[in-house]
């Protein structure tokens, strides 16, 4: 059943900014700011002008992770939707960050940055009348990036479209008709072959060999359980991916791991079951290696109510050098020995 909503055609921005400068010894820096967007039926305000992301001198498998909440205090309920637009001409970097959008443990969106340059809204689900959703998006360098990623910079805008049901009784100016938002991107229905783990120092390393199909991502879930199903990673790399290592992990836990792919927020099979024991240390407190969340496992998508509302706007910016920080550290490295001969040698 089609139904007319009317549009609200504010807009309002974010600042999406990713910083990697080149500084002589430098370590990364982080500046985010989680937002919160407050909706009713005539407006919508934002917490802050501030930009999600700020990074510096970041290095290739960084990963940073930033907060918007929805507060929807409209009287019907909200599908939200977003959007992404390409600021420059020529752009290498996006083929290297993976962006990942993941609210009430479902994968709406993860996949290579280059590819959401497509023009299309891709949905975020729904949210309910007089409620709230908090939406996780987080940004990742891949590991595989190369020295040709050094001093470049991208930067992109993202459009945010919330459309919710008013059923007006005189009906407005601009009509729109439109279907309840759903997933609507094909479901892969296969999953990566040859999965198999390698154990290191306090971590793991995965491989794989890709599979035949379209898909934007890979998902990797680890537990301490034969399920493997205690965290998620939706952001380890695009379709090229084969390889990724899991870092933090204690030597006297066995780790379960599995893999699937998804295509935009449809989730394909995982793959079979492999379980490892890292080497190296006993970690008493260990930490959720980086990236990974509790509980996102690829949830399928639920079919999100009719609405329409607001958009917001993002953007982030981008500039690295990581090879030559390591340089300079050798360097550096080299002359404290150095010194430290010539002091041996007047001295003795």
């Amino acid at each position: 059943m089609k139904k007319i909503s009317k549009v609200c055609n504010l807009i309002f921005g974010i600042c999406l900014e990713i910083v990697f400068c080149n500084l002589l010894f430098a370590i990364p820096a982080f500046a985010g700011n989680n937002l919160t967007f407050t909706c009713d039926d005539s407006n919508c305000t934002k917490s802050s002008n501030l930009p999600l992301f700020s990074e510096q001198n970041i290095y290739p498998s960084y990963t940073v992770s930033q907060a918007t909440t929805i507060i929807n205090n409209r009287s019907t309920n909200c599908n939200l939707n977003f959007k992404l637009k390409n600021q420059l001409t020529e752009d290498i970097l996006s083929s290297v960050l993976t962006v990942s959008s993941v609210g009430d443990s479902t994968v709406w969106y993860s996949g290579v940055l280059s590819n959401l340059f497509d023009n299309q809204n891709h949905t975020l689900g729904s949210i309910a009348s007089n409620s709230s959703k908090i939406i996780n998006w987080t940004a990742n360098f891949s590991q595989d990036a190369g020295n040709e990623y050094q001093n470049i910079s991208n930067l992109f805008d993202i459009d945010f479209n919330f459309t919710c049901d008013d059923s007006p009784s005189t009906p407005p100016t601009t009509n729109i008709t439109h279907d309840a938002p759903s997933c609507n991107d094909p479901t892969p229905n296969f999953s990566p072959q040859n999965f198999s783990a390698i154990s290191n120092q306090n971590s793991v390393t995965l491989n794989w060999t890709k599979p035949v199909g379209n898909f934007t991502y890979y998902l990797i879930a680890f537990g301490d359980n034969i399920n493997a199903d205690k965290y998620g990673n939706p952001n380890i790399g695009g379709p090229d991916t084969t390889s990724y290592t899991v870092n933090g992990l204690s030597s006297d836990i066995p780790y379960y791991f599995k893999i699937r792919t998804g295509n935009g927020c449809a989730p394909g099979p995982f793959s079979g079951v492999v379980s490892v024991t890292p080497r190296g240390q006993v970690l008493a407190n260990p930490i959720i290696p980086s990236g990974f969340q509790p509980g996102v496992l690829g949830n399928e998508t639920t079919t999100p109510n009719t609405s329409e509302t607001p958009s917001i706007l993002g953007q982030e910016n981008t500039n690295n050098n990581y090879f030559w920080y390591l340089i300079y550290t050798l360097i550096f490295l080299i002359l404290i020995l150095i010194c430290f001969l010539l002091y041996q040698h007047f001295i003795y």
